[in-house]
């Protein structure tokens, strides 16, 4: 199923991944404030490939460390598959070997936790526009807009 078929709403389609059952709640109501549909919520990155195959998905936000198949492992797996499907790391570990090691693996953008609906809506948006345009070139070049800022 190709994951740009856009719903009606035109609000973007989100695949939620992250073994925490209160963080999938959290992350899930936050994106319905900043104005995403969650299409699913998964506990295992290892599910998220037969969701997209089913489901069309816009934008997936995955948790860094996860049991099972971690979220880096996740993000190749669907890279591989989906190379322009934008692919979010929220994680409490924001050191930039971490960040590298996001981005080398397909990861698009990088929020550190705690994430706010501010944050969520800019992503949100972001997808939103660049998928409206539509061209791998514009993809592109959101692949790596915060690699050259400091960490904190």
């Amino acid at each position: 199923m190709d994951h740009n078929d856009r719903s009606d709403t035109g609000a973007p389609r989100v695949l939620i991944v992250d073994d925490t059952p209160e963080t999938r709640d959290i992350l899930r109501h936050m994106v319905t404030i900043a104005g995403g549909t969650v299409v699913a919520t998964l506990d295992s990155g290892s599910q998220a490939a037969a969701v997209i195959q089913q489901t069309p998905v816009d934008l997936v936000f995955l948790d860094y460390q996860m049991a099972g198949w971690s979220g880096l492992t996740t993000a190749q797996h669907l890279h591989t598959q989906w190379p322009l499907l934008p692919l979010v790391m929220i994680t409490v570990m924001a050191d930039p070997a971490t960040r590298q090691a996001a981005f080398d693996a397909g990861v698009r953008h990088f929020l550190g936790k705690p994430v706010t609906v501010d944050e969520i809506r800019t992503v949100l948006r972001t997808v939103k526009a660049t998928a409206a345009r539509g061209t791998p070139d514009e993809w592109a070049a959101w692949v790596r807009p915060f690699e050259s800022e400091e960490t904190p």
